[in-house]
């Protein structure tokens, strides 16, 4: 973790953010209850159970929530991109400890606001408040989701329904995947190992060929699941 110099103009962009008058900014900035950081790819931004005793807004890059499954591999959660924000729905509340760990998936840049601060922000600025809970409520429900959907569903169940929607997406059986097979795993909450296990199972079933990002989906699978 890197300090990086903030200003005005670089603020202004998170939506969040712009509700505030300058002034409050300039406060927040002398008095460094809002600071900038830097991180690396794969850089520990929080580990499982630390105290939340700020907000994280994301100003460049991804972060990840990660849990570890029963085999002790960390999985992805949930991610968040630029302008989310990190730690809303926790920061209030009676046992402010980080649920999950948070990783980079690559460089990101973040900029972090004290509790005292946000909770001043929220008394003195409604627009800012109401953004604040919009952003910490989807953040909660995003995640839930992204949990429930890892509960009830097998591997093989989530891979199906991400290429049936890509099938459709593209208008075509034989799809080009749009991310990586590490990004996948990310998306579907499992490692990367996993997914090509489950893509070379299903190839020596008959239900898809895969050549590198090309993923050709057999009549038999689109009519099986």
């Amino acid at each position: 973790m890197r300090p990086i110099v903030l200003d005005i103009p670089t603020i202004r962009e998170f939506p969040l953010l712009s509700m505030l008058p300058n002034e409050a900014v300039e406060q927040s900035l002398a008095r460094r209850t809002m600071r900038c950081y830097s991180f690396h790819r794969n850089e520990l931004v929080h580990l499982e159970g630390d105290p939340c005793d700020a907000v994280d807004m994301i100003a460049h890059g991804i972060l990840a929530v990660q849990q570890m499954d029963e085999e002790g591999n960390m999985f992805s959660v949930a991610s968040f991109e630029k302008n989310c924000i990190v730690g809303g729905n926790i920061v209030f509340s009676s046992k402010p400890l980080y649920p999950h760990t948070i990783v980079c998936e690559g460089e990101c840049r973040i900029v972090r606001i004290d509790t005292d601060t946000v909770f001043d922000f929220c008394i003195a600025y409604p627009g800012f408040l109401r953004l604040f809970l919009k952003a910490a409520s989807d953040n909660t429900l995003l995640v839930n989701e992204k949990l429930t959907n890892i509960m009830h569903r097998s591997l093989r169940q989530r891979l199906v329904a991400y290429l049936k929607a890509e099938s459709v997406r593209q208008h075509s059986a034989s799809i080009l995947l749009p991310v990586t097979k590490t990004h996948l795993a990310h998306i579907i909450g499992v490692q990367r190992t996993s997914i090509s296990r489950e893509l070379a199972k299903m190839q020596k079933e008959g239900l898809l060929m895969c050549e590198k990002k090309k993923i050709t989906l057999d009549r038999s699978m689109l009519n099986r699941y």
